[in-house]
C-alpha cells in the first residue's frame, strides 16, 4: 500500500513539474516574439498629414515641427512605424522624452489592410477631432472621406 501511495506521489510531482515547465516554455515563446511595425502605417499617416483640409483643420499641430502621433490607445499585433525623415514620428506613453504637455496628435483608432484604412485622430487640447477614410490607389494612400468635428 505504501508503495502505491509513493508511486502516486511521484506521478503527481512529475505531472506538476511537467505542467510548470510547459507553462514556462509557452510564456518564453510568447515573450520572445518581436512585434514588427507596419510600413503601411507611415504611408497612411503621411497621407493624413498631406491632406490640405486636415492640415488646415489641425494647423496648430501640423505646422509645429516634430509633433508626434501618440498611439497610446492602439492595441495592435503590429506596432505603428515611424519615419522621422519624412515627418512621421509615432510615440507611446512609455516613449522616452514624450510629454503630454507638448503638442501631439492622438491616434484614437486605426484600422487598415492592403487597400483601405480608417483613422480617428484628435488634436489635444483643442477638442478638434477627425475621422479619415483612406484608399490606396495606384500605390498611393489618399483620404477619400473626412469628417471633422469639435467636442
Amino acid at each position: 500500500m505504501q508503495h502505491r501511495s509513493r508511486a502516486g506521489l511521484i506521478a503527481g510531482v512529475l505531472v506538476a513539474l511537467l505542467a510548470l515547465v510547459s507553462f514556462a516554455y509557452l510564456k518564453d515563446a510568447r515573450a520572445g516574439k518581436v512585434v514588427q511595425c507596419s510600413p503601411q502605417s507611415v504611408e497612411i499617416l503621411l497621407a493624413i498629414k498631406s491632406d490640405s483640409e486636415i492640415a488646415e483643420y489641425g494647423a496648430t499641430h501640423f505646422k509645429s515641427p516634430n509633433v508626434p502621433f501618440l498611439a497610446s490607445q492602439i492595441n495592435l499585433s503590429e506596432k505603428l512605424c515611424s519615419d522621422e525623415g519624412r515627418g512621421v514620428r509615432v510615440v507611446y506613453l512609455t516613449t522616452p522624452g514624450f510629454s503630454q504637455g507638448r503638442p501631439f496628435i492622438n491616434i484614437d483608432k486605426i484600422y487598415f489592410d492592403d487597400d483601405a484604412a480608417f483613422v480617428e485622430i484628435s488634436f489635444p487640447p483643442t477638442g478638434k477631432n477627425a475621422d479619415v477614410f483612406l484608399r490606396k490607389r495606384a500605390g498611393v494612400w489618399r483620404a477619400i472621406k473626412k469628417e471633422m468635428w469639435e467636442s
